[in-house]
């Protein structure tokens, strides 16, 4: 593996722990408090909407 391949790799694996790092966090933030955080509510939010949009259109509705 040349040295090109191993940034790619390394700067893959940073971001995948990045990414897991601050899941976890916001997963233990919800669970000690029972709120939820700003991210998870816009992306629930996000998806009901999505969810009405799809209904809609498969029932037909304009």
């Amino acid at each position: 593996m040349g040295i090109g391949s191993w940034i790619l790799v390394a700067a893959g694996a940073y971001f995948i722990i990045k990414w897991a790092v601050k899941e976890g966090i916001c997963e233990a933030y919800e669970a000690i408090t029972g709120k939820e955080t700003e991210e998870t509510r816009y992306v629930r939010e996000l998806m009901e909407k999505d969810s009405e949009k799809r209904q809609k259109a498969l029932n037909g509705e304009a």
